[in-house]
């Protein structure tokens, strides 16, 4: 029973030290790997001029597709959004696709319907060489320019792009550090997208790369990976946990039979407080009993 009691208290310190010490850390910069589920959901407001603004975006992972372009072929992330923007009295949703490289979420297209008050109508923007908003693995000090061709339009745009951090950034998903990507370009205007490893996306930003009309600020809201909270207990934690919970369903079903065989009454003792012999039982007599 002690050596129970003492390998449970083992296994509790172990669970402690998962549980309460803090994780190492690590550079928030690095590339991430999504699947199909992945979601990002964010909100903001604030003044375009002359304008208030309200805005909420929901962005999914729904599958990865091919893509060719001047520098060859390459796979995309096509993430499924929709957004709701009011400005001043008006209001106007914006749902569709943008596609970012699995490599390092360049944006290579972004298609979309936007309805209104005054109408409807659908954008299809794509770009080669893709928008390449981030390098990773990023770093504070770098810096780099990016030369993209909306190829529908005919439009160029020469972006000039460069990191600082890191920055510790309070939203409504939690606290994170970040690299903040600073960009301008001299049509699409200025941007700062701040991006996280654990979150594996954006933590704020200016959103001009997921195809809205206003460079509004959203910030995230609430994010997921594979549909799940990436947040789960590590393997070696549930294993531990596991294990804890067998020992503590063996324990009680030990502490249970002790007390069953503690209730079973002993022998009657003689008056003078002495146990008589042991009488074996009695057999009955073979023969008939005339």
């Amino acid at each position: 029973m002690r050596t129970a009691v003492a390998f449970l208290s083992t296994l509790m310190l172990i669970f402690g030290m998962f549980a309460f010490a803090t994780p190492p850390a690590r550079a928030p910069g690095n590339a991430p790997q999504w699947q199909n589920g992945d979601y990002w959901h964010y909100a903001g407001h604030g003044y375009v001029y002359p304008w208030n603004y309200a805005a909420t975006l929901n962005l999914t992972v729904s599958g990865v597709q091919s893509f060719t372009g001047t520098n060859g072929s390459y796979d995309a992330y096509r993430c499924e959004f929709l957004m709701s923007v009011i400005v001043g009295d008006v209001a106007a949703t914006q749902h569709g696709d943008t596609y970012l490289r699995t490599s390092d979420l360049a944006v290579v297209a972004v298609i979309f319907s936007i309805s209104s008050i005054y109408g409807s109508y659908d954008s299809d923007s794509r770009y080669d060489p893709p928008i390449r908003q981030l390098q990773f693995p990023l770093d504070a000090g770098q810096h780099w320019y990016g030369y993209v061709r909306e190829t529908n339009s005919g439009e160029n745009h020469y972006w000039d792009f460069n990191v600082t951090g890191p920055q510790t950034v309070n939203v409504a998903a939690g606290s994170f550090n970040t690299f903040v990507v600073h960009g301008y370009d001299a049509t699409m205007g200025a941007s700062a997208e701040y991006y996280n490893e654990t979150v594996g996306f954006l933590v704020r930003t200016r959103a001009l790369f997921l195809g809205t009309l206003f460079p509004v600020e959203l910030d995230l809201q609430s994010y997921g990976h594979g549909g799940n909270n990436p947040e789960g207990l590590p393997i070696v934690l549930v294993l531990v946990v596991a294990l804890i919970a067998v020992v503590v369903v063996a324990l009680v079903a030990s502490v249970l039979i002790r007390r069953r065989r503690a209730r079973i009454p002993a022998p009657p003792m003689s008056p003078l407080g002495v146990q008589p012999p042991y009488q074996p039982p009695r057999q009955p007599p073979s023969g008939p009993p005339w």
